[in-house]
């Protein structure tokens, strides 16, 4: 698996998701941050976070207020999911 700065810097697509299958240490939560801004945040997320005035760190944190902004938390967490192919987000 690969290391944390290789996640944040250059690494395939497959060694990121390997790295979020495997439950791999971010150690502090801006590195988590960055790494699904990276890896995991797409295009619909990240209009969905913005139209919802809901920051990554606000949805990690259960800081989403209104059920629009919860159930697009949730779908977004799914994607996520998907993606990483684990259940990762909203366990």
């Amino acid at each position: 698996m690969i290391e944390l700065d290789q996640l944040l810097g250059d690494c395939t697509p497959e060694q990121a998701m390997e790295f979020f299958r495997k439950g791999g240490e971010f150690h502090e939560e801006h590195y988590m941050v960055s790494a699904i801004k990276k890896h995991l945040r797409s295009e619909i997320d990240r209009a969905g976070l913005s139209n919802h005035d809901i920051s990554i760190e606000d949805a990690l944190n259960g800081r989403v207020e209104g059920e629009e902004a919860q159930k697009f938390v949730a779908e977004m967490y799914k994607r996520w999911n998907t993606k990483i192919g684990k259940l990762t987000f909203g366990e």
